[in-house]
């Protein structure tokens, strides 16, 4: 990472003041005194659109910076010389009504910044950046949208020593103001400067790869608060550590290198195997809050988006899990959530549940011990990046869980009792597992006992065969649908059966799991595994079925259950996520009607063995259709 360039020291100048207008007054302020009245009281002011004082409890003060007067062309917004402001201070409804374009300013705060605020000190290095960065920023916006644009920066705009403005009490408004701002500016300061040619085609993105990793590994998107104000704003614009703006929008850089990667999965794009591979890589460096906008999220999406986001301690991920929650309701969320961090989650967890969002009792455990008011949290001590997976919630369960103090009810419907527990490992696509399907070949097989049908079922328990996403008018792409494809034509069938005796007249397994892997290429070439999946449509569905689950399939999630209906008797098989094993007690449970992005509708099961959840299923259930109706407690 490059290193922050430090602003113009003008402390050791004392002909330099700062000028700055409030409220038709001209205010000339010495540099090492600008600190403590920024973070003071001395830029209080009425509000300057409605006059009207304000109640710091209920609507605090909108600070804005604008340019004053009609600057000459700005050319080098680094380079020349700070331009004097106007602050502004008003209601955020009043901006809202008056219709001022205002930008809000989003950045990683800098380290004497950060010690000012906290010994309630200033510094020259702290006050020559509060001053010179937000105005710098400021004469960036205006080159690039005009002079009357302001902005908001909270170097400037927040009373940082303030007892009303520290704290998590402002975060609220903050979320707000972000929301209400024309557009974000994402300030990266990082050195040498970021510099992006915006020309938009596979090899272009791989010749610049190393700068956009660069780009992408800036520490302003390690940091938690930005996933927020990402989150609310409108749009976003990137600006260097040279005061420049990227012609084009973060969203839309994102989204163009996600479509180059659909292209040169579509075959859209004549580009070499390894401008592809360059792409790919990429995109794995960019984290999940900027692929994709989705504005009502389960918990566990909200956790898969900020786990591995930095922060000062671990309550402020619940802090932050309130607003991604709901933005408009969050400031009561905040003020009522316990201050201990794993009561917090509890808390969260528990109001989730009541809404209907069944997300939290599917997170996959953590490094952390059981809490022991509520066995089945998690993520209150640790958060991972591997808890959820299963994207955002596209269908809502039939019946919310009921809360009875400590205690959950749960309404599901009983598939089955587990009567046979196998594993296999996950492979790699150099070598002849093929993801792992050779080791669960043998598995498949051996249950389906000879039946093409009975097979293809087994098939589908792991691999669903169709998989969609709807386009939107926009050109992007809404969710996915799994489903079930149980059937093969004729000629394939035919095909399959032969594959199938050719299997069992095998004389050894060494012979059916060969080296070179040629009869699981038979019967992937036969069921179409090396195809994408059946009405494959949108980013990523290019990939041959088995590489497309093998990227959205945990680790934990390579067992195979055999599960018995306890009405008639049949048996059916299930793809698991397991952190436990089963016993001769452990039952699978459908909550029925639910489904995520990466599940199958009604498709969701949770695995429970003596009152304790041990796993999950996204891929079931293929059952007779028997099931009993049944009300499960949890504590």
């Amino acid at each position: 990472m490059g290193t922050v360039r430090a602003p113009c020291d003008y402390h050791d100048n004392p002909k330099i003041m700062y000028t700055l207008y409030l409220a038709g007054r001209r205010l000339e302020i010495m540099p090492h005194q600008f600190l403590e009245a920024c973070w003071g009281g001395a830029f209080d002011s009425p509000c300057s659109i409605c006059t009207m004082d304000f109640d710091i409890a209920k609507a605090p003060p909108v600070r804005l910076l604008r340019l004053h007067g009609s600057p000459d062309v700005i050319h080098y917004p680094s380079k020349n010389g700070l331009l004097p402001v106007i602050i502004v201070n008003a209601h955020l409804n009043c901006l809202e009504l008056g219709k001022i374009k205002y930008f809000p300013i989003s950045h990683a705060w800098h380290h004497p910044v950060a010690e000012a605020y906290e010994s309630r000190n200033s510094n020259p290095a702290a006050a020559s950046m509060v001053y010179e960065m937000p105005i710098r920023i400021l004469m960036g916006v205006a080159r690039r949208f005009g002079p009357d644009s302001y902005i908001w920066h909270d170097y400037v705009s927040i009373p940082q020593w303030q007892d009303e403005f520290r704290g998590a009490k402002i975060l609220p408004q903050i979320f707000q103001i972000f929301q209400a701002g024309i557009s974000s500016v994402i300030h990266l300061d990082e050195r040498p400067a970021f510099q992006v040619q915006e020309r938009y085609n596979s090899d272009d993105f791989a010749l610049q790869s190393l700068e956009l990793r660069r780009l992408f590994g800036a520490r302003w998107f390690r940091r938690m608060w930005i996933v927020i104000e990402y989150d609310v704003c409108r749009d976003a614009h990137v600006m260097n550590s040279n005061y420049e703006l990227m012609s084009s929008s973060l969203s839309t850089l994102t989204k163009r290198l996600q479509n180059c990667q659909a292209d040169c999965r579509w075959g859209g794009t004549t580009v070499t195997p390894q401008t592809a591979e360059s792409i790919s890589q990429l995109l794995e460096t960019i984290p999940m809050f900027l692929k994709e906008k989705v504005k009502v999220k389960c918990l566990g999406y909200i956790y898969d988006m900020i786990s591995s986001q930095e922060c000062r301690s671990h309550r402020d991920r619940f802090v932050a899990t309130c607003a991604l929650l709901n933005v408009n309701d969050h400031l009561l969320m905040i003020s009522e959530m316990p201050q201990d961090p794993q009561e917090a989650c509890a808390w969260i967890s528990r109001r989730c549940l009541a809404g209907n969002d069944y997300s939290p009792l599917l997170l996959s455990p953590s490094l952390e011990g059981s809490y022991e008011v509520a066995r089945w949290l998690r993520g209150h001590t640790v958060m991972s990046s591997k808890m959820w997976g299963l994207g955002t919630q596209t269908r809502a369960a039939q019946s919310p869980p009921r809360l009875r103090g400590d205690k959950l009810d749960l309404p599901l419907k009983q598939l089955g009792s587990v009567i046979k527990h196998a594993t296999w490992r996950m492979g790699a696509t150099n070598d002849t597992s093929y993801y792992g399907f050779a080791e669960a070949l043998p598995h498949l097989i051996g249950f389906a006992a000879g039946s093409t049908t009975t097979f293809l079922r087994a098939i589908e328990s792991i691999y669903p065969s169709k998989v969609f996403w709807a386009q939107r008018n926009d050109g992007t792409y809404d969710f996915p649908g799994l489903r079930y494809q149980v059937h093969l034509s004729e000629h394939r069938e035919a095909q399959l059966q032969q594959v199938l005796q050719l299997y069992g007249d095998a004389e050894s397994e060494e012979d059916r799991v060969a080296p070179d892997g040629l009869l699981s290429r038979h019967f992937i070439s036969v069921l179409g595994l090396d195809e994408p999946p059946i009405e494959a449509r949108g980013p990523f569905t290019m990939l041959p079925r088995l590489e497309f689950y093998g990227l959205i399939c945990n680790s934990d999630e390579y067992n195979l259950l055999v599960v018995r209906c306890l009405t008639c008797g049949k048996d059916s098989l299930i793809r698991a996520a397991l952190w436990g094993k089963p016993t001769s007690q452990t039952q699978v449970l459908q909550i029925p009607g639910l489904a995520y992005s990466m599940s199958v509708y009604d498709g969701m099961a949770l695995i429970m063995d003596h009152g304790m959840i041990i796993g999950r299923v996204r891929f079931g259930p293929q059952t007779c259709g028997c099931g009993t109706t049944l009300t499960v407690e949890l504590s």
